[in-house]
């Protein structure tokens, strides 16, 4: 979603805040590190979302896959 990153991360609380539909939400086996300085984290969880990126002049819509963090 940065332009570069290869990972998008979600809260799970965020979702909930958002009321998002469980039924989108699919198995993931995706661990990560150097988020948290010498921790690593298992998403057992990852979700598809519409994402619109915009200017002034234009927009386009992309579907990104977010990986559920469990903190």
């Amino acid at each position: 979603m940065d332009g570069g990153s290869v990972l998008n991360l979600i809260y799970e609380d965020t979702l909930d805040k958002m009321q998002f539909a469980g039924s989108r939400v699919e198995q993931s086996y995706t661990m990560f590190r150097g988020i948290i300085p010498g921790e690593e984290a298992l998403c057992s969880r990852r979700v598809t979302l519409d994402v619109v990126f915009y200017t002034l002049v234009n927009y386009t819509t992309k579907e990104l896959i977010f990986h559920i963090v469990p903190f």
